[in-house]
C-alpha cells in the first residue's frame, strides 16, 4: 500500500515540475500573453515560433471553448500558428475544448525513465545506452549531462 501511495505521489511531483518547466523555457524568448487560464507565449524576434498552454498554477473550471477560440483569434492577428501544447494528466478537459474549436488534437505521449529500475539498459549489439532521466528538485536533467533550468 505505501508503494503505490510513494509511486502515486512521485508521479504528481513529476506531473508539476514538467509543468512548470513547460511555463519556463519559452519566456527566455518570448513574452507571455495572459488570457486568464490559458498562456500565450510570443516569440520575441525571429525564430520558432511557441505555442498556448493552461496558464501554470490556474485552479477552478476547466479552460471553454471560448477561451481557447480567444487566443486562437490572437495567434491568427499575429500570423502564428494555432498552436496548443499541455500535459493531459494535467489538464484533461483541454482537449475537448481544443476539438469543439475545430483544431486537430495529435497525442504525444510523455516518457519518462524509471531511475529506481537501473535507469540504464543494454541495447543489442552498441553497448550501454542511458535514457531520459527526470531529477526532481530545482532542475530537470535531460539525457546524459544536459541541463535545463526550470525556475
Amino acid at each position: 500500500m505505501d508503494e503505490n501511495r510513494d509511486a502515486d505521489l512521485l508521479l504528481e511531483q513529476l506531473l508539476g515540475r514538467i509543468e512548470e518547466y513547460y511555463d519556463a523555457v519559452p519566456r527566455s524568448a518570448a513574452r507571455a500573453e495572459d488570457f486568464g487560464t490559458l498562456t500565450l507565449f510570443v516569440r520575441d524576434g525571429r525564430g520558432w515560433p511557441y505555442y498556448a498552454r493552461p496558464a501554470l498554477g490556474r485552479t477552478g473550471d476547466a479552460v471553454t471553448t471560448a477561451e481557447v477560440e480567444r487566443v486562437r483569434d490572437r495567434q491568427r492577428e499575429l500570423g502564428v500558428p494555432e498552436n496548443f501544447e499541455w500535459v493531459a494528466e494535467n489538464s484533461p478537459h483541454l482537449r475537448a475544448a481544443v476539438e469543439e474549436s475545430g483544431l486537430v488534437v495529435h497525442e504525444h505521449p510523455l516518457l519518462a525513465l524509471d531511475l529506481s529500475r537501473g535507469g540504464q539498459r543494454k541495447r543489442r549489439g552498441r553497448g550501454r545506452h542511458r535514457g531520459l532521466r527526470v531529477q526532481l528538485g530545482r532542475e530537470l536533467l535531460v539525457g546524459p549531462g544536459r541541463r535545463c533550468a526550470s525556475g
